[in-house]
Protein backbone atom coordinates (compact mmCIF):
# COMPACT_ATOMS: atom_id res chain seq x y z
CA UNK A 1 0.00 0.00 0.00
CA UNK A 2 1.65 3.64 -1.02
CA UNK A 3 1.69 5.97 1.70
CA UNK A 4 -1.41 8.62 1.03
CA UNK A 5 -0.03 12.27 -0.26
CA UNK A 6 -0.39 14.27 2.85
CA UNK A 7 1.61 11.86 5.15
CA UNK A 8 4.25 11.82 2.25
CA UNK A 9 4.49 15.67 2.84
CA UNK A 10 4.64 15.27 6.60
CA UNK A 11 7.59 12.84 5.77
CA UNK A 12 9.02 15.54 3.66
CA UNK A 13 8.61 18.08 6.20
CA UNK A 14 10.27 16.38 9.08
CA UNK A 15 13.00 15.53 6.62
CA UNK A 16 13.43 19.30 6.23
CA UNK A 17 13.36 20.55 9.70
CA UNK A 18 15.82 17.85 10.91
CA UNK A 19 17.97 19.12 8.53
CA UNK A 20 17.86 22.27 10.44
CA UNK A 21 18.22 20.46 13.41
CA UNK A 22 21.58 19.08 12.04
CA UNK A 23 22.99 22.06 11.18
CA UNK A 24 22.24 24.43 14.12
CA UNK A 25 23.61 21.37 16.30
CA UNK A 26 27.14 21.84 14.07
CA UNK A 27 26.84 25.59 14.77
CA UNK A 28 26.42 25.14 18.50
CA UNK A 29 28.84 22.94 18.61
CA UNK A 30 31.55 25.57 16.43
CA UNK A 31 31.03 28.58 19.38
CA UNK A 32 34.42 29.37 20.55
CA UNK A 33 32.89 32.20 23.08
CA UNK A 34 29.53 32.96 24.83
CA UNK A 35 28.35 35.18 22.53
CA UNK A 36 29.01 32.70 19.57
CA UNK A 37 26.55 30.83 21.66
CA UNK A 38 23.99 33.68 22.16
CA UNK A 39 24.22 34.39 18.50
CA UNK A 40 23.01 30.82 17.87
CA UNK A 41 20.61 29.90 20.72
CA UNK A 42 18.94 33.38 19.27
CA UNK A 43 18.76 31.30 15.56
CA UNK A 44 17.33 28.14 17.33
CA UNK A 45 15.05 30.39 18.91
CA UNK A 46 13.55 32.10 15.50
CA UNK A 47 13.77 28.56 14.54
CA UNK A 48 11.46 27.02 16.22
CA UNK A 49 8.64 30.20 16.20
CA UNK A 50 10.09 31.27 19.58
CA UNK A 51 10.50 35.15 20.53
CA UNK A 52 12.97 35.09 23.32
CA UNK A 53 15.02 32.70 25.77
CA UNK A 54 16.89 32.62 28.45
CA UNK A 55 19.38 30.20 30.22
CA UNK A 56 19.49 30.57 33.77
CA UNK A 57 20.91 28.45 36.97
CA UNK A 58 18.93 27.14 39.18
CA UNK A 59 19.70 27.22 42.81
CA UNK A 60 18.40 25.56 45.33
CA UNK A 61 17.46 28.40 47.63
CA UNK A 62 13.70 29.05 47.53
CA UNK A 63 14.34 32.82 48.36
CA UNK A 64 16.31 34.33 45.38
CA UNK A 65 15.16 36.61 42.39
CA UNK A 66 15.04 35.70 39.19
CA UNK A 67 17.31 37.94 37.35
CA UNK A 68 20.13 36.47 39.60
CA UNK A 69 19.78 33.33 38.15
CA UNK A 70 20.31 34.54 34.26
CA UNK A 71 23.15 33.40 32.69
CA UNK A 72 22.47 34.84 28.63
CA UNK A 73 19.05 35.83 27.74
CA UNK A 74 17.65 37.82 24.61
CA UNK A 75 14.27 39.04 27.13
CA UNK A 76 13.57 42.34 27.76
CA UNK A 77 15.39 43.29 30.96
CA UNK A 78 11.94 44.40 32.00
CA UNK A 79 10.16 40.92 31.25
CA UNK A 80 13.00 39.43 33.88
CA UNK A 81 12.27 42.44 36.21
CA UNK A 82 8.35 41.61 36.30
CA UNK A 83 9.56 38.23 37.48
CA UNK A 84 11.35 39.11 40.22
CA UNK A 85 8.01 40.28 41.68
CA UNK A 86 7.33 37.40 43.25
CA UNK A 87 7.92 37.18 47.11
CA UNK A 88 10.10 33.69 46.37
CA UNK A 89 10.91 31.06 43.86
CA UNK A 90 8.59 28.68 45.55
CA UNK A 91 5.67 31.47 45.15
CA UNK A 92 6.64 31.71 41.14
CA UNK A 93 4.24 28.29 39.34
CA UNK A 94 6.87 28.22 36.37
CA UNK A 95 9.88 27.71 38.51
CA UNK A 96 8.28 26.25 40.87
CA UNK A 97 6.70 23.43 38.45
CA UNK A 98 10.56 23.22 37.21
CA UNK A 99 11.87 22.20 40.34
CA UNK A 100 8.98 19.05 40.38
CA UNK A 101 10.24 17.80 36.75
CA UNK A 102 13.64 16.81 34.83
CA UNK A 103 11.43 16.74 31.59
CA UNK A 104 11.21 19.71 29.11
CA UNK A 105 7.33 20.41 29.37
CA UNK A 106 5.54 23.39 27.73
CA UNK A 107 2.92 25.76 29.81
CA UNK A 108 0.16 27.18 27.28
CA UNK A 109 -1.45 30.93 28.65
CA UNK A 110 -5.21 30.41 28.06
CA UNK A 111 -5.25 26.99 27.73
CA UNK A 112 -5.17 25.94 31.44
CA UNK A 113 -7.20 23.42 33.10
CA UNK A 114 -9.15 25.21 35.13
CA UNK A 115 -7.96 24.24 38.23
CA UNK A 116 -4.26 25.70 37.91
CA UNK A 117 -5.96 29.14 36.33
CA UNK A 118 -5.53 30.96 39.84
CA UNK A 119 -1.87 30.32 40.55
CA UNK A 120 -1.07 31.00 36.73
CA UNK A 121 -3.04 34.12 36.42
CA UNK A 122 0.15 36.63 37.80
CA UNK A 123 2.31 34.95 35.32
CA UNK A 124 -0.55 35.02 32.75
CA UNK A 125 -0.52 38.70 33.38
CA UNK A 126 3.12 39.76 32.80
CA UNK A 127 3.64 37.62 29.84
CA UNK A 128 0.87 39.36 28.33
CA UNK A 129 2.30 42.70 28.96
CA UNK A 130 4.85 41.28 26.10
CA UNK A 131 2.53 40.01 24.20
CA UNK A 132 3.36 36.22 25.07
CA UNK A 133 1.06 33.09 25.47
CA UNK A 134 3.75 29.74 24.95
CA UNK A 135 6.64 29.16 27.75
CA UNK A 136 8.58 26.17 26.81
CA UNK A 137 11.03 25.34 29.55
CA UNK A 138 13.80 22.50 29.16
CA UNK A 139 15.88 21.59 32.48
CA UNK A 140 19.66 20.95 31.24
CA UNK A 141 22.43 19.40 33.29
CA UNK A 142 26.04 19.52 32.92
CA UNK A 143 28.77 17.70 34.95
CA UNK A 144 30.53 20.22 36.83
CA UNK A 145 28.22 22.63 36.61
CA UNK A 146 25.12 21.21 38.21
CA UNK A 147 21.66 22.30 37.27
CA UNK A 148 20.02 25.10 34.46
CA UNK A 149 17.26 25.87 32.31
CA UNK A 150 16.78 27.03 29.42
CA UNK A 151 13.72 29.05 28.63
CA UNK A 152 11.80 29.70 24.70
CA UNK A 153 9.03 32.39 25.07
CA UNK A 154 6.96 33.29 22.03
CA UNK A 155 3.35 32.75 20.59
CA UNK A 156 3.23 29.58 18.34
CA UNK A 157 0.98 26.54 18.34
CA UNK A 158 2.06 23.52 20.28
CA UNK A 159 5.08 21.81 19.76
CA UNK A 160 5.04 18.33 17.73
CA UNK A 161 7.00 15.83 19.54
CA UNK A 162 9.76 15.88 17.38
CA UNK A 163 10.13 19.49 17.58
CA UNK A 164 10.32 19.03 21.61
CA UNK A 165 13.08 16.39 20.85
CA UNK A 166 15.02 18.46 18.61
CA UNK A 167 15.05 21.50 21.14
CA UNK A 168 15.75 19.19 24.24
CA UNK A 169 19.07 18.21 22.33
CA UNK A 170 19.91 21.48 21.38
CA UNK A 171 19.27 23.22 24.71
CA UNK A 172 21.52 20.78 26.09
CA UNK A 173 24.07 20.85 23.62
CA UNK A 174 23.85 24.57 24.02
CA UNK A 175 24.33 24.97 28.14
CA UNK A 176 27.18 22.09 27.57
CA UNK A 177 28.85 24.74 24.76
CA UNK A 178 28.51 27.72 27.37
CA UNK A 179 29.81 26.15 29.55
CA UNK A 180 32.86 25.10 27.91
CA UNK A 181 33.65 28.28 26.32
CA UNK A 182 33.12 30.26 29.93
CA UNK A 183 35.37 27.64 31.44
CA UNK A 184 38.28 28.72 28.64
CA UNK A 185 37.31 32.54 29.11
CA UNK A 186 40.68 34.41 30.68
CA UNK A 187 40.68 37.63 32.00
CA UNK A 188 41.10 40.31 30.01
CA UNK A 189 41.88 43.72 30.28
CA UNK A 190 38.27 46.65 29.95
CA UNK A 191 37.86 47.71 26.59
CA UNK A 192 35.42 50.33 28.04
CA UNK A 193 36.81 53.89 28.78
CA UNK A 194 37.23 55.15 31.91
CA UNK A 195 33.68 57.25 31.56
CA UNK A 196 31.85 54.04 30.58
CA UNK A 197 33.34 51.96 33.46
CA UNK A 198 32.36 55.03 35.60
CA UNK A 199 28.40 54.60 34.20
CA UNK A 200 28.40 50.78 34.36
CA UNK A 201 29.64 50.97 37.81
CA UNK A 202 26.68 53.33 38.70
CA UNK A 203 24.11 51.20 37.11
CA UNK A 204 25.35 48.43 38.56
CA UNK A 205 25.05 50.03 42.08
CA UNK A 206 20.70 50.41 40.82
CA UNK A 207 21.09 54.14 39.07
CA UNK A 208 19.10 55.70 36.51
CA UNK A 209 20.52 57.42 33.79
CA UNK A 210 19.39 60.41 34.56
CA UNK A 211 21.00 59.71 38.04
CA UNK A 212 24.22 59.10 36.44
CA UNK A 213 23.95 62.26 34.62
CA UNK A 214 24.04 64.14 37.81
CA UNK A 215 26.68 62.20 39.61
CA UNK A 216 29.02 62.49 37.34
CA UNK A 217 27.56 66.20 35.94
CA UNK A 218 26.91 64.90 32.07
CA UNK A 219 23.54 65.24 30.06
CA UNK A 220 21.81 62.77 29.94
CA UNK A 221 22.42 61.49 26.44
CA UNK A 222 25.98 61.41 27.08
CA UNK A 223 25.61 58.67 29.96
CA UNK A 224 23.10 56.74 27.48
CA UNK A 225 25.87 56.85 25.09
CA UNK A 226 28.07 55.61 27.25
CA UNK A 227 26.37 53.01 28.25
CA UNK A 228 24.98 51.95 24.48
CA UNK A 229 29.28 51.45 23.72
CA UNK A 230 29.90 49.32 26.92
CA UNK A 231 27.00 47.23 26.02
CA UNK A 232 28.43 46.86 22.55
CA UNK A 233 32.05 46.69 23.78
CA UNK A 234 30.83 44.03 26.19
CA UNK A 235 28.83 41.67 23.53
CA UNK A 236 26.05 41.97 25.37
CA UNK A 237 22.29 42.87 24.26
CA UNK A 238 21.43 44.83 27.19
CA UNK A 239 22.68 46.75 30.28
CA UNK A 240 21.95 43.86 33.33
CA UNK A 241 24.69 41.92 30.93
CA UNK A 242 26.61 44.44 30.72
CA UNK A 243 27.24 45.01 34.70
CA UNK A 244 27.68 40.98 34.60
CA UNK A 245 29.82 40.87 32.07
CA UNK A 246 31.65 43.70 33.64
CA UNK A 247 31.82 41.84 37.20
CA UNK A 248 32.56 38.44 35.47
CA UNK A 249 35.51 40.01 33.71
CA UNK A 250 37.13 42.27 36.79
CA UNK A 251 36.30 45.53 34.97
CA UNK A 252 34.55 46.70 37.96
CA UNK A 253 34.50 45.24 41.52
Amino acid sequence: MEPSRSSGKRMEQMTVEAGRADLLLQQLGACTSQFDVFRCLREVTQSYGFRYFSVNSMPRDSQFRLSDTVIITSAPSDLIKRQDGFESSESNPVVAAIRATGAPFEVRFGERERGDSRKFDRVEQILSEFDLSTWLIVPVFTPGAGEAVISYLGNRPSLKAFELAELALLSSKAKDRLTMVSAQDKPQASPLTERELECVVWTAAGKTSVEIAKILNLSEHTVNHYLNNATRKSGTVNRTQTVASALRNGWID
